[in-house]
């Protein structure tokens, strides 16, 4: 528990300096933490997966040829409340949540922070005077996964700030500009070779009492957005833990540029190749689908006039595949595997469609529109 610094005060808020935190549990982030790249993991808070793990903390995990344990004890804890009460909050905290869940990160967030500011930590005290409570309390957060998912968690985060400081005036505008402050967009550098596992958390729950495999995760992230002290923390803890944090500098809006170029990457690698079944088809509904994404990109200033979508893909080792069913070979060189789509790949596409029609692509919205329906209607069909 956090240090009090006399009988029946608060304690004080100190985020542990220094130490990098993954949310949530699954084998993207356990990949981290068996490479010792990460120091804990966060569960969403009060889950029945989040309780079964703090019950059971050892998880089977396949190494080679070889199976070991891992444990948990420790390192994993019930959100932000426990973590903090553990005096373990992380400086640094890569959220692998995909849009599907990204309420469900919110939800946890909003309702730590309604808690901190109850108990008092955000009224000054004359033994926290010269302290600044957003650095203390609030970790600098990484939102990584799939979809157009950093505007619309900053948008409804804002109103829940602003709904928040109806009743609580000390989260006055600085306050809740700092806390926003504190989140940036990550992607894994595409131009790694990296394993499809990286872009699907979501898929990759992790059973109770079953061996997994976990993935060879990219070691450098791209980042953009936050505020520069948020970013230069990142890139500091980041590297402490054997990790690159490369700034985002290509374009004038370069948080959607990274959620954009993802895009085009599960696109043309994940998305097209599991759902269509000729490569002439496929070779023509990617190129329409791709250059759509690269128009809105354009339009949002995300992308220069003369990026043309080929070059995009070329430049994270990308190309749209030239045949059906194209596999994806894992960083663990032990398996290959058909590509995999998630309901979160559906949401994305539905995001598409909506961005399409707004800017009057009424092509290229039927298209995202059919490739949703598509996948709906698989995931229908193999359940």
């Amino acid at each position: 528990m956090p240090p009090r610094t006399k009988p029946g005060e608060l304690p004080k808020p100190i985020i542990r300096p220094g130490t990098l935190g993954c949310l949530p549990l699954n084998p993207f982030t356990l990949a981290y933490l068996q490479a010792g790249q990460a120091d804990l993991l966060l569960g969403y808070r009060d889950t029945p997966e989040t309780e079964s793990f703090k019950q059971r903390p050892g998880i089977s995990i396949q190494i080679g040829a070889k199976h070991q344990t891992l444990s948990l004890a420790g390192k994993f804890f019930n959100g932000h409340s426990e973590a903090l009460y553990r005096g373990l909050l992380p400086e640094v905290l890569l959220v692998a949540a995909e849009e599907t869940h990204l309420k469900d990160f919110l939800r946890d967030f909003t309702e730590y922070l309604h808690k901190i500011v109850n108990m008092g930590f955000f009224y000054p005290k004359k033994t926290l005077a010269r302290h600044n409570p957003v650095d203390e309390l609030i970790p600098c957060t990484i939102l990584t996964g799939n979809g157009l998912l950093f505007s619309q968690f900053i948008t409804q985060l804002s109103k829940e700030l602003d709904r928040m400081a109806q009743e609580q005036p000390i989260l006055d505008h600085h306050i809740r500009s700092q806390i926003l402050g504190r989140f940036v967009r990550g992607i894994p550098d595409l131009e790694e070779n990296h394993s499809e596992v990286w872009l699907e958390p979501d898929a990759l729950d992790v059973p109770v009492g079953r061996v997994i495999l976990l993935p060879k995760v990219p070691t450098t992230i791209r980042i953009a957005g936050g505020s520069p002290h948020t970013q230069k923390t990142i890139q500091t803890v980041l590297a402490s833990h054997g990790l690159t944090g490369c700034l985002e500098t290509h374009s004038r809006n370069a948080v959607e540029r990274l959620e954009f170029e993802n895009i085009l990457w599960r696109l043309s690698s994940v998305i097209m190749p599991a759902l269509l079944t000729t490569n002439e088809e496929l070779k023509r509904m990617t190129l329409q689908a791709t250059t759509g994404i690269v128009s809105m990109g354009r339009h949002r200033q995300a992308f220069d006039s003369h990026e043309k979508p080929e070059q995009l893909l070329s430049r994270f080792g990308q190309k749209p595949a030239k045949t059906a069913k194209k596999t994806a070979k894992t960083q663990t060189g032990t398996q290959n595997v058909n590509p995999t789509l998630q309901a979160s790949d559906a949401e994305l596409l539905h995001d598409l469609e909506e961005y399409a029609a707004s800017l009057g692509m009424n092509d290229e919205r039927q298209l995202y529109a059919d490739l949703a329906q598509r996948i709906v209607t698989q995931q229908s069909n193999n359940a």
